[in-house]
């Protein structure tokens, strides 16, 4: 029995010498070299093209500088190509990765992992069908599937095709790109794009192509853009949707280029630049409004719209149920009280019409105009500077006239109609009432 053993381990000792110096004549390296390969078994294969060894049995692999390890169940080696298949474990001093198999060029120290591919390092993991490793550059590339999570600001990139170079700390994902980024009250960031370049040490992203950002109760469609630092810039006639919770409320609006801002992943304001149109919507109250101009500011807070303000150029329609009212300025100012429209102001010299639903009709002028509303209906409008109403009252038989002008007036409101103004400085009026039946 004694010397049944002595027996076995001189053979294995054989194996494992064969093994290390099959390796380092096929790999070329001298005898001195510190690679190493051993197996429980190892059968060696000559042809035409050359030799070839396979090894069966608990594979492990050290290269010249011990820097790379690899353990599989079995491996074929031929000149400087190593194929390591099943349980497969590679690691090297920045990476751990596991998968189905492993084809390895010693010469050109690449390393190609196919099936269900597990990829851990400090920064994040990564799995896909396949992964190629350039161990000297930290650089990698996947295909099928690529999901990056960058664990240090809970980042996920999924892509069909990923880079990502460890040096430089910069990705890319390309076809069916989605980037998630999640705040630390639950609220995500969603991209999903053609294109997209990517750091793992700080939240940044630069993206191309059609591409879609969502955030609870957000969209945004943009050809091109930019997210850093809780700030997203999107541009390529970008569009954005916003609603209330409750779907009662919401917003959308285009510009040439919008910038929105977040803070921990919720949205807290965006600004509109060229070509600015915003319309509101209460669905409730049945109102809707119309903003034009060259550039806006929308705040919000509370997850509800606290104010909106359109510089330049400007135009105001809102509508409701059978009323319409019509301003034009330099600039608009509008404020909410949760998220219901409460007062609006136009600056700036410039015209505008109110259409009661019993066919009154307001025309105003003047430099600033004040709106007040309650349930989204106007109950108040005040003119200053150069203020001028010219109101008409249609009835089934009357036609009434009232012209008003002065420093400023105070026009009131009651169930959609004018129903009384003041006047204050510089007073001027007419009022004309015309009997339709006497008229010839």
């Amino acid at each position: 029995m004694i010397l049944y053993f002595l027996i076995q381990r001189w053979v294995k000792k054989q194996i494992k010498l064969r093994v290390i110096l099959g390796v380092l004549f096929i790999s070329g390296l001298p005898i001195q070299a510190q690679q190493q390969m051993t197996a429980e078994w190892v059968e060696t294969r000559l042809g035409e093209l050359g030799s070839s060894r396979k090894y069966i049995g608990r594979v492990a692999y050290q290269d010249s500088l011990g820097s790379i390890q690899i353990e599989a169940d079995s491996a074929i080696v031929t000149g400087s190509e190593y194929v390591f298949v099943s349980n497969l474990k590679f690691q090297d001093s920045v990476r751990v990765i596991r998968a189905k198999e492993l084809r390895f060029n010693e010469k050109e120290h690449v390393a190609q992992f196919l099936g269900d591919v597990f990829f851990q390092d400090k920064k994040g993991s990564l799995s896909a069908s396949e992964i190629v490793v350039w161990p000297d550059s930290q650089k990698i590339e996947a295909k099928g599937g690529s999901v990056f999570d960058l664990t240090l600001r809970s980042q996920r990139v999924k892509a069909d095709r990923l880079t990502y170079d460890g040096q430089r700390d910069h990705g890319v994902g390309l076809g069916n790109v989605v980037a998630t980024v999640v705040g630390d009250q639950g609220d995500s960031l969603c991209i999903q794009t053609d294109s997209l370049h990517f750091a793992s040490q700080e939240e940044n992203f630069s993206f191309w192509g059609i591409s879609k950002i969502q955030q609870l109760g957000m969209g945004l469609f943009a050809t091109r853009g930019r997210y850093q630092g809780g700030i997203l810039q999107a541009s390529g006639s970008p569009e954005i949707y916003w609603s209330r919770s409750s779907q009662a409320d919401s917003v959308w609006a285009k510009a040439d280029s919008i910038d929105m801002r977040f803070n921990d992943q919720e949205l807290r304001s965006f600004a509109l630049f060229s070509g600015t149109v915003i319309k509101l919507s209460a669905l409730q109250q049945g109102s809707v409004q119309t903003v034009r101009g060259d550039s806006a500011r929308i705040t919000l807070q509370n997850k509800d719209i606290l104010s909106m303000w359109v510089f330049d150029n400007t135009n105001l329609h809102f509508e409701k149920e059978d009323q319409t009212i019509t301003l034009r300025g330099d600039s608009v100012a509008v404020w909410f009280t949760e998220g219901n429209l409460d007062s609006l102001e136009v600056y700036g010299p410039g015209d505008g019409k109110y259409q009661g639903k019993d066919d009154g009709v307001s025309q105003v002028s003047g430099d600033k105009k004040t709106l007040w509303f309650k349930n989204n209906e106007l109950v108040k409008m005040i003119i200053v500077g150069n203020a001028f109403c010219h109101y008409v009252a249609r009835g089934e038989e009357d036609v009434n006239r009232v012209n008003f002008s002065g420093d400023t007036l105070v026009l009131d409101f009651a169930k959609g109609e004018l129903s009384q103004i003041d006047v204050v400085g510089q007073v001027k009026g007419v009022y004309l009432q015309n009997k339709t039946e006497k008229m010839p």
